[in-house]
């Protein structure tokens, strides 16, 4: 009898740790990740998430208006766009504060280019220091190549895209 409760109180805490889990789900093509860009006249884009914390919060990540998908932990979007300015975010809505955080990286894409960004969760005490009243902070960084080729054999790609049905 004991070991039966022990069982079910595993499995429940098993089933509680999966689903407090942000899955990663990107919407738009996953480049080609065994070529270093697919298209020359594009750049590629990398967006990293590392690390448990925030675990629970998924975080929405987009090319100016263009919604790329969500991210995990330990994981990262790719996709390939071409040459100009834009704006990548990386948002996050935190059900404590009951707000919604931008991180912006304005970038220059340049064809042929790889870019690297980590996206990195704003811990409690930042989700109240604002400098305005954006909800903004500067928590989506550049990193540069070798740190990014890094960081990207340690990272979990998303998984395949389920087609729309037509």
């Amino acid at each position: 009898m004991k070991s039966t409760i022990f069982m079910i109180v595993i499995g429940a805490c098993a089933v509680a740790f999966i689903s407090g889990c942000a899955s990663t789900q990107q919407f738009v093509a996953l480049p080609n990740q065994t070529q270093s860009i697919e298209d020359s006249t594009k750049g590629r884009i990398y967006v990293f998430r590392q690390g448990l914390y925030g675990s629970g919060e998924r975080t929405r990540v987009r090319d100016g208006s263009l919604k790329i998908g969500y991210i995990g932990p330990d994981s990262f979007l790719c996709w390939e766009r071409p040459p100009g300015k834009t704006t990548v975010f990386a948002d996050v809505y935190f059900r404590y504060a009951d707000t919604i955080v931008e991180m912006p990286e304005e970038l220059d894409i340049e064809a042929g280019k790889v870019y690297y960004l980590r996206a990195a969760l704003p811990k409690k005490e930042q989700m109240f220091s604002f400098s305005d009243d954006t909800n903004q902070l500067d928590n989506l960084s550049r990193l540069g190549d070798a740190e990014g080729e890094g960081i990207l054999k340690k990272s979990s790609p998303p998984p395949p895209a389920i087609p729309k049905a037509k």
